[in-house]
């Protein structure tokens, strides 16, 4: 048996709940949720052509991609989205914070000039964590060892053993 959608979209209008009108013509309620979800008036269906004619013709981002495959899509999606974090949020003392990171070199570290894939945000005041450097990871273990003092303790323990200059 054929459903007619405007049917139940009618009884659905009126108040009826899918269970009662499932009830009604003899089919389950997710059956009438389907329908009634799914049912588009020819109207409808028209001006929502019309609609995306008009988008096409005006040039709209959504369909200018169209001449890309589905990956090569998703892997703009996902290179956006990484990069939108990257500038953006940063992890303090195991909080995640939102700010505006100096912005990004290309791939190449600022201390160092080497280019890696990876580049980290290294910052020294978590009052301001705007100030700081994308540093790669070596050169970020280096500055931390710094920051904690480190530097001396090693330049020490080399004098100790009898390092010189």
């Amino acid at each position: 048996m054929k459903i007619d959608n405007e049917v139940a979209c009618r009884l659905h209008n009126l108040g009826l709940t899918y269970q009662q009108i499932g009830d009604i013509l003899g089919i389950s309620r997710q059956r009438i949720h389907q329908i009634i979800t799914g049912y588009e008036s020819p109207k409808l269906k028209e001006i929502k052509v019309l609609a995306r004619k008009a988008r096409k013709d005006k040039g709209c981002k959504r369909f200018n991609r169209s001449n890309k495959s589905a990956d090569e899509i998703k892997e703009e999606n996902r290179n956006y989205r990484r990069n939108y974090a990257r500038q953006h949020f940063m992890s303090v003392n195991g909080r995640i914070l939102s700010v505006d990171k100096r912005p990004r070199p290309d791939d190449i570290c600022e201390v160092c000039g080497k280019t890696v894939k990876r580049l980290d945000y290294h910052h020294w005041d978590d009052g301001n964590p705007k100030l700081g450097v994308w540093v790669c990871k070596c050169c970020h273990d280096m500055a931390e060892c710094i920051d904690r003092g480190l530097d001396r303790v090693y330049v020490e323990l080399k004098e100790s053993i009898g390092w010189k200059k």
